[in-house]
């Protein structure tokens, strides 16, 4: 059994990969941890197309983070692996299970809800509505 999971470096994501942990302990399965990057500046207007420079430090950074919210599956004895890749995180996790041929995809949920998501959209409101993949969804601590 594979589970992939889905972390940014915050508190919600790192919820979701200790949750992960956990059930892969449990019943013997392979994570593969996910960091996606955007390939655009999120701030900007429209889409402007990151620097090289930028794109170089955000990749470190991102393998970085990858490898801290790894801790748990360290931790636990775990097999896993990790993806640093491009793209809407929504987009990337599916693309990476549907690749990995995942029987899961966990994320954690940051709680904002309300307008905010309907706008802005949210990965885990993206994934149940778009994939064809069992998703776990970890709610924010209390």
């Amino acid at each position: 059994m594979t589970i992939v999971v889905g972390t940014d470096g915050s508190a919600a994501a790192q919820r979701a990969v200790e949750w992960a942990s956990r059930c892969a302990a449990a019943i013997g399965a392979t994570v593969v941890a996910v960091y996606s990057i955007e390939l655009v500046y999120p701030a900007a207007p429209i889409a402007v197309p990151v620097l090289p420079e930028i794109d170089e430090s955000r990749r470190a950074e991102a393998h970085a983070a990858l490898d801290e919210a790894c801790a748990p599956l360290r931790d636990t004895d775990v097999p896993f692996r990790t993806v640093v890749t491009d793209g809407n995180a929504a987009a990337a996790l599916e693309r990476v299970a549907d690749d990995e041929n995942a029987d899961l995809i966990v994320v954690g949920r940051r709680g904002r809800g309300g307008f905010r998501e309907l706008v802005l959209g949210s990965v885990s409101h993206q994934l149940l509505h778009h994939t064809t993949h069992a998703v776990v969804v970890v709610p924010p601590a209390e």
